[in-house]
């Protein structure tokens, strides 16, 4: 029957009136789409819902919607309303009203919370019509527009109101709403466990029945301590006229929520939010106080209210107008301005101390709080009362208030954050500079280190092949020299005087110590220009270190020496340059031999995970600590007599360190003058 209705039809009152008593109950949810569709067209609006009110009284939620093509539903309002957030709204109902928001009437008067949805959401106009059945108010006929005027709606009124009739019939048949006496039951099964204390009294104010558990948690009673007795028995009597008018409004639909304190079994007061309404059943109408302790609440209220006055950052509490409703006492230390001055006035009026990204923040916030997507702090800079420019970073929050929503800014002074962050940028950008122009530099005095380089280069080659040519040239006449003055001593050419024989002999010693030096120049020369490579062999250990030891006893002559070797005590097999190995060692013990008049030489052999250890021991003459440094120093020698009287070049040991090291290895030395001296050197296992 509801296809063939029409605009007309709905116009006609009597039709209407006639429609009531023959609603087909097995087209319901199609009747119901129906008439919001028809509604749309009929009072020229782009959206008609119907809204119903939850059990629990405390919101209100969108059951059954009709959209015109060219409006989008979920742009709406979120699909349930806190009626905490709009007890106007509820108010205005439960009171038969009709609630009217349209943007452009002037003589309205629109609580804030709904007009900043309309604005949020861009809707014109927005009408809601109450629902009552035999059962009271059970919620409303919800109609948005873009652009309906407000002569086509008013011309309507008269059938929505016999329409509203249709829709709680039709409800009623579907079994959207709840007996009252189940929520009786519901309400004293969830007494069992609510934390709040339930009270069923009468409108005398006699106890009938409470939830013990609660009532014991926060008041210390039993049921019996209170049934049969006055409420206003455990009320303060500050309160006693509050709990009047809140019965009083109830049983006339109005807001009950109130603030009172209740006496404890111990005689203490406690503070509770009350709520009051009534429950229906079958038999009587009984009253049921809700009762809630807020002195946590309150606590948190205090500590709040203590941070807020009491943070070092200035805080402003701004409505949805931008006007400024509260500030804490750092808002003068931050801009110079006295909270009181700033209290009641527009950001607006303020554009140095709130430059537009400011504005523009505070609008975004706004936006966002229906999404629960709050914008991340911003960083402005701003003019404070004094004209000095400062660096403040901003975060909001968004605070609910009874029917209003109001945005809370705080502001903290990065001055010196951004003063750092200036100087890390100069410091960055001179940094910069002064990398470019080391790095010019750099590259020049590079290029001539290559060019030194490369001189260094040549030079050493020639110095090598100079030393090569030279070594050869000089050696020839001194084996020549060597070769002709052994003849003369083992007297081939005929016997030789004393004299005679001495002299030959010097001359043969000087001619083997030039011998001696140019060997070993050559040596050096060619370990520096990289021309010596090792021919690593396995060989002996005991047997090289017997031989080197048997090829200095002639060099012993007369001195009473004892060599002792320790370590060697089963045959040891090591890889390195055998010839180069004896070399080594050669010099080492040479030199304590030249160096030692009397005593022991001493030889150890140690053996590592990688690596084979020496020590070189001698009781010499020893080594004054003012001569460590020039010790393994080409052509230097220790100034002292007896050294000066013992032949050589000062070649030996810094030969000695380089074919060390040639084998990945090191030398040390530890020395008492006029005790003795000691020699360490190692010898790599795996030589590259």
């Amino acid at each position: 029957m509801l296809e063939k209705i029409s605009s007309k039809d709905l116009n006609n009152s009597s039709f209407i009136e006639r429609y009531l008593d023959i609603i087909d109950e097995s087209d319901n949810i199609k009747n119901l789409s129906l008439i919001l569709k028809l509604l749309c067209e009929m009072c020229k609006f782009d959206y008609s819902f119907i809204s119903l009110i939850n059990e629990d009284l405390k919101s209100i939620k969108f059951v059954h919607y009709v959209a015109l093509e060219k409006f989008n539903k979920d742009s709406l309002f979120p699909d349930e309303l806190d009626l905490n957030i709009y007890p106007w709204f509820y108010n205005h109902l439960k009171n038969n009203s009709i609630v009217q928001l349209h943007l452009e009437n002037k003589y309205r008067t629109n609580p804030r919370s709904i007009e900043e949805l309309l604005i949020l959401k861009n809707i014109r106009f927005f009408f809601a019509f109450p629902i009552y059945s035999k059962k009271g108010l059970i919620g409303y006929i919800g109609l948005i527009s873009l652009n309906t005027s407000e002569k086509i709606f008013e011309e309507s009124l008269g059938n929505i109101k016999l329409i509203s009739l249709i829709i709680s019939k039709i409800l009623e048949n579907i079994d959207l709403l709840k007996e009252k006496e189940i929520l009786e039951i519901k309400l004293n099964k969830f007494a069992q466990f609510s934390n709040d204390i339930l009270i069923s009294m009468t409108k005398n104010k006699i106890i009938k029945n409470v939830n013990e558990n609660s009532l014991m948690k926060y008041l210390g009673y039993r049921s019996e301590d209170l049934i049969g007795f006055s409420f206003l028995s455990i009320l303060h009597h500050d309160d006693f006229d509050k709990i009047e008018n809140a019965i009083y409004q109830e049983s006339h639909n109005n807001e009950n929520s109130l603030e009172i304190r209740l006496k404890n079994k111990e005689g203490h007061w406690h503070q509770f939010e009350c709520r009051i309404f009534e429950l229906f059943t079958n038999t009587n109408n009984n009253l049921v106080c809700v009762l809630t302790n807020i002195e946590k609440r309150k606590w948190v209220e205090l500590k709040y209210k203590n941070l807020f006055e009491n943070s070092p950052n200035a805080i402003l509490i701004i409505d949805f107008k931008g006007i400024i409703v509260d500030a804490n006492k750092s808002t003068q230390n931050v801009f110079g301005y006295e909270k009181s001055f700033l209290i009641g006035k527009s950001l607006e009026e303020f554009n140095t101390l709130f430059p537009f990204e400011l504005k523009h923040f505070y609008k975004n916030t706004f936006q966002a709080f229906l999404k629960k997507d709050f914008p991340k702090p911003i960083e402005i800079q701003v003019l404070d009362k004094l004209k000095n420019k400062i660096w403040l970073e901003v975060q909001a929050s968004v605070i609910n208030h009874e029917e209003n929503i109001f945005l809370q800014l705080l502001f903290q002074n990065i001055n010196e954050k951004k003063k750092r962050e200036l100087l890390e940028l100069e410091f960055k950008e001179k940094l910069e500079r002064e990398v470019e122009t080391r790095t010019i530099d750099l590259n020049f005095a590079f290029q001539q280190q290559k060019k030194y380089l490369d001189r260094i280069l040549k030079t050493s080659q020639f110095k090598t092949e100079f030393m090569s040519t030279m070594s050869h040239e000089l050696r020839t006449p001194l084996n020549a020299i060597i070769g002709f003055t052994e003849l003369l001593l083992e007297e081939v050419y005929g016997p030789l005087t004393e004299e005679q024989r001495d002299f030959v002999n010097d001359i043969k010693i000087s001619a083997e110590d030039q011998f001696d030096m140019i060997k070993n120049i050559l040596n050096i020369s060619k370990i520096e220009s990289g021309q010596i490579t090792l021919n690593v062999k396995s060989f002996s250990l005991n047997s090289m270190v017997e031989q080197t030891i048997s090829s200095l006893k002639p060099f012993v002559g007369k001195k009473k020496i004892e060599f002792k070797v320790k370590g060697l005590d089963k045959e040891i097999e090591m890889e390195a340059d055998p010839l180069k190995f004896k070399e080594i060692l050669l010099n080492l013990f040479s030199n304590a031999v030249k160096f030692t008049i009397e005593g022991t030489i001493s030889f150890k052999v140690f053996e590592k995970y990688d690596k084979w250890e020496f020590e070189v021991f001698d009781t010499g003459i020893g080594i004054d600590t003012k001569d460590f440094p020039i010790l393994f120093k080409d052509f230097k020698r220790v100034d002292s007599t007896y050294v000066r009287s013992v032949p050589g070049t000062g070649l030996g040991l810094s030969l000695t360190k380089r074919l060390i090291e040639l084998h990945g290895g090191e030398i040390k030395f530890s020395s008492v003058l006029g005790v003795g001296t000691t020699f360490y050197f190692s010898i790599m296992k795996k030589i590259k």
